[in-house]
């Protein structure tokens, strides 16, 4: 049995338990496969035999014939059993997201789904939407063209400290559909793999190796002054705008974005037919909506629509006021 250390820097730690050769050897091997989507900043490979001391804070994932589920939430402990040529990779990152996401919460620190760029050297902003909206190709063009730097181009993590809403660090890696790219990236394209068209729109590759070092920012806490709830249109659309919500809306868009981890409404664990935990308990809700007040008190959220070409310039502007 190996045991795999996991560290979001020094904010969380989750240990995986597992004699699953498959698993063990992604972690090896592999790596972005999971710090693509969860802002993990360490990981630790080792020989482990007493499972016994391992009661919080972590995932059994053992070999078995029969497949089965089980999470303790109180101790924040989950126990999957699976054939090795049945776990989907996948299906553990999501639990692992779920189990961060429990840890985090108690300490009132959240994962946010969402593009984070610094733009000054103590400000930052987001960029939310659903998927296919937007917010990599948008936090692409900010990077290259306005300077901005990339704090996280998946999940941000996020606290309310000394009254402001502040990001902490986020996932590094920049992943971009292949149609993203043919049409709005020219200069990446001719570095795509050959493909088939069909593909165009399903497959994703990581595109960090056309930035730089400086175009990263480095893991600090940044006040976020603005978020953007994104919707990219084509580039011929000519109505372009960034529109600031009333109080009441900034709310419930805040408080729908950064529960849904918490709810469990963000992803299922389809091999296992099991949905993702749900933490949801009024002591966490309640946190949760009292922070969003504190935040809004010096954070501001906004509509912002508009083509990859116009869309940037207003958002800039915004910022400049």
């Amino acid at each position: 049995m190996k045991k795999i250390t996991l560290s979001i820097s020094k904010y969380s730690k989750l240990v995986v338990l597992t004699d699953l050769e498959s698993i063990i050897y992604k972690f090896k091997n592999n790596p972005s496969a999971i710090t693509k989507t969860i802002p993990i900043r360490e990981i630790s490979i080792e020989d482990y035999c007493d499972s016994n001391n391992y009661k919080n804070n972590a995932i059994f994932l053992l070999k078995d014939s029969k497949k089965q589920m089980f999470f303790d939430k109180e101790n924040n402990y989950a126990y999957m059993t699976t054939e090795e040529s049945d776990m989907r990779f996948p299906d553990l990152v999501y639990v692992l997201l779920a189990m961060f996401t429990n840890d985090l919460v108690r300490k009132s620190k959240y994962l946010l789904h969402s593009s984070s760029l610094e733009y000054d050297e103590d400000k930052s902003i987001l960029l939310i939407g659903d998927g296919g909206a937007g917010k990599t190709s948008l936090a692409y063009k900010l990077i290259k063209d306005y300077g901005y730097k990339l704090i996280s181009n998946d999940h941000t993590l996020l606290t309310v400290k000394d009254g402001l809403f502040t990001s902490l660090l986020g996932t590094k890696d920049v992943e971009m559909r292949y149609g993203v790219i043919k049409n709005s990236f020219k200069e990446i394209e001719d570095s795509l793999p050959s493909y088939d068209e069909k593909d165009l729109w399903k497959k994703k590759i990581i595109v960090n190796d056309f930035l730089t070092e400086e175009n990263f920012a480095t893991d600090k806490e940044r006040h976020v002054t603005d978020v953007f709830q994104i919707n990219l249109l084509g580039s011929n659309v000519g109505d372009n705008f960034v529109s600031t919500k009333n109080y009441v809306d900034q709310m419930l868009y805040l408080y729908e974005q950064l529960s849904k981890q918490i709810k469990g409404t963000y992803n299922l664990i389809t091999g296992f037919g099991y949905p993702m935990p749900s933490f949801e308990t009024e002591e966490n809700l309640l946190a949760l909506y009292n922070d969003i007040k504190i935040a809004l008190e010096n954070t501001e959220v906004h509509m912002a629509k508009g083509s990859l070409d116009e869309l940037p310039k207003r958002l800039v502007k915004t910022l400049e006021k």
